[in-house]
């Protein structure tokens, strides 16, 4: 808390170009994200714009996965420990805050799964990708 103070106190006594220098640091980064996609834009059209953006939700989206497994797989852990010290404890502590870890997590671990099922049968197809001989071709 003190650390959070304390960088207020130089937020109100700094200028306000220092601000924006801050500011403009954090754009120039969203910026330049943003020329990626122009020059996409410029070199391939619209539908080069299109297919990066696509690739780019595809990314953070099994990032998110990613991160949701090791969370529940953290939350497995913690109700695992939770669950031992509560037998170790001979009745002092109750089972439930394990049991919900447990059950938090299990639902963590599975939501990849989950997930990949429902894209799957929104879309058709099986999840699985397949090259003819013949059929592949690298001009649009």
């Amino acid at each position: 808390m003190r650390k959070l103070t304390g960088l207020l106190a130089k937020l109100k006594t700094c200028g306000s170009s220092r601000i924006a220098i801050a500011v403009a640091t954090g754009v120039g980064g969203v910026g330049t994200g943003l020329s990626s996609a122009a020059h996409a834009q410029t070199t391939q059209g619209i539908g080069g714009v299109a297919t990066m953006f696509n690739s780019n939700l595809m990314t953070l989206g099994q990032t998110v996965m990613g991160v949701s497994f090791l969370g529940g797989l953290g939350f497995v852990g913690s109700g695992l420990m939770k669950l031992k010290s509560a037998a170790d404890s001979a009745g002092r502590e109750p089972y439930s805050p394990g049991i919900w870890r447990l059950g938090v997590g299990a639902g963590l671990v599975g939501l990849p799964a989950m997930a990949a099922i429902m894209r799957d049968t929104a879309t058709g197809s099986s999840g699985i990708t397949t090259i003819q001989e013949g059929t592949a071709s690298l001009i649009p």
